[in-house]
């Protein structure tokens, strides 16, 4: 589990990771809110490397919204909740 702090420092080393597990080259992260930061990240990443993210939202706010504004430095763009981060990396590998 990240907080909303790492989540999009974390993405770009889950597009180079590849997991040995029977469904292939995938990694997950929990996260709570998910950030425009990140959001960001991992269509940049997808773009670079050719990885695939997909994010699934386990629960939702019955505050009238899902996104979060505001004046304050990154709070912009925040969808509320609690996500799931999957990607299927690319297996990099130095060999």
């Amino acid at each position: 589990c990240v907080d909303r702090w790492l989540q999009d420092q974390i993405i770009p080393l889950m597009a180079l990771a590849g997991c040995c597990n029977d469904d292939g080259r995938r990694s997950e992260v929990l996260c709570g809110e998910l950030t425009l930061h990140s959001q960001t990240a991992m269509h940049v990443a997808e773009q670079m490397t050719g990885c695939k993210f997909e994010v699934e939202r386990l629960d939702h706010h019955d505050d009238g919204g899902d996104y979060s504004g505001g004046g304050v430095y990154g709070e912009a763009g925040r969808i509320l909740g609690r996500h799931i981060i999957r990607c299927r990396g690319i297996g990099f590998s130095y060999a």
